[in-house]
């Protein structure tokens, strides 16, 4: 589910948006392992259930400077629940991860040369899971 909404005052333009999704799981027994499974084989699979809810929210904002020019900048932060049977190193359910991400930047559109555009980003991940390849000990 998600609810955005946007609004216009001038040649600014505001937009905010909340999202709400949850994945149902119907059978998921870490198939996708590069290499052996071995330390796996005592983890039951997960069968037929909700993963938990991941929310979500944004902000953003775009000013235009003039028809051809516009600057652009957004922001977004949730949480993200590991998958249902993921597990970390030690072989326990690794911690939610809070993400948090901006960024910003322009448009520059001529009618003759094309439209441009240039836009940097920043991401900051607590507590994130990281593929590493390795399985076992």
């Amino acid at each position: 589910m998600a609810v955005v909404d946007e609004h216009s005052i001038g040649r600014l333009l505001l937009d905010a948006g909340f999202r709400y999704q949850r994945t149902y799981i119907h059978e998921y027994g870490a198939f996708n392992i590069d290499g052996t499974s071995t330390a796996f084989r005592r983890v039951p699979s997960v069968v037929n259930q909700w993963e938990p809810a991941q929310p979500s929210g944004s902000f953003g904002a775009t000013y235009y400077f003039t028809d051809q020019l516009s600057l652009r900048a957004s922001f977004l932060t949730g949480v993200i629940e590991p998958r249902r049977g993921t597990l970390d190193v030690d072989l326990t359910e690794p911690s939610k991860e809070h993400r948090t991400m901006w960024d910003l930047g322009f448009r520059l559109n001529r009618e003759r040369l094309g439209e441009f555009s240039l836009t940097g980003f920043y991401t900051k991940q607590q507590d994130a899971i990281t593929l590493s390849g390795l399985t076992g000990r």
